[in-house]
């Protein structure tokens, strides 16, 4: 039986840790599927409102994939498609995605396990040791309100969203939606919940042992050093990318990220 998700490349990563950012990259190449499709001369103007200065804004204006994979989660603690069998994904893709069968596409995961029906590659953001501050501090600017000393958990949604009623139907008929707020305390219990202790973080502070894994980046080399990701990324998934538009997407996301590097 053919594979459907072997052609499939996974970046996995915590939060906020620029996993959509490698996505945008890898679709500067003619291996795979584009998720928009940008003129080079428009690239900049792009780049600018879907990676906003203001960090509040930006799960409302970030990329975002064009599949239908609501049968599967990226996001943790959901757990909707980790047990479906090989043959159920199969038929889950061509009913819902069959314009999509054969193509090379790459999808972001912010899961700490992958499931055993994923055969295709996995590229895993590795938060180094100097790289964590920065993490935490992005994932506080995009994720989360502070009140005085209580903090609202956004639980990755924009709030745009979550008061939008489609939206609202969408989540609650699943199973596994988790609360939409929670109220902490204290910062030592905020960032001991959300970040230190939290599965999703605590798993990409070191490399995963995984045969699926073809390439490990570290989140320092994301902040600082573009040309040695750009070199490893080509190297690594055997691809050739367009350097100049991969520029133009990093100068911005250095632009929106400079103030926590």
């Amino acid at each position: 039986m053919a594979q459907l998700t072997k052609k499939w490349t996974w970046v996995a990563y915590s939060h906020a840790s620029g996993g959509k950012l490698i996505c945008n990259l890898l679709q500067q190449s003619d291996h795979y599927d584009k998720w928009h499709t940008v003129d080079t001369k428009k690239l900049a103007s792009f780049c600018k409102k879907t990676m906003p200065l203001n960090l509040r804004e930006q799960l409302a204006n970030e990329i975002r994939p064009p599949y239908k994979f609501n049968w599967y989660t990226r996001e943790y603690p959901f757990t909707r498609g980790d047990n479906l069998t090989s043959t159920q994904v199969n038929e889950l893709i061509k009913k819902h995605n069959n314009n999509i069968i054969n193509k090379n596409i790459v999808m972001h995961y912010n899961k700490p396990n992958f499931p055993n029906w994923f055969k295709g590659s996995i590229i895993q953001i590795v938060t180094d040791n100097k790289s964590v501050d920065f993490l935490r501090d992005r994932r506080d600017a995009i994720f989360y309100r502070w009140k005085s000393k209580t903090v609202m958990q956004n639980c990755n949604w924009s709030l745009k969203s979550l008061n939008n009623k489609n939206s609202q139907a969408f989540f609650k008929k699943y199973s596994d939606t988790p609360e939409e707020f929670t109220t902490y305390h204290s910062k030592e219990e905020f960032y001991a919940n959300t970040f230190y202790n939290n599965p999703e973080v605590t798993v990409h502070l070191k490399k995963i042992k995984d045969n699926r894994i073809v390439c490990y980046l570290k989140l320092s080399d994301i902040m600082l050093h573009h040309d040695k990701l750009l070199r490893q990324l080509q190297k690594d998934l055997h691809i050739k990318l367009d350097i100049t538009r991969c520029k133009i997407i990093l100068k911005r996301w250095l632009e929106q990220n400079q103030r926590f590097i």
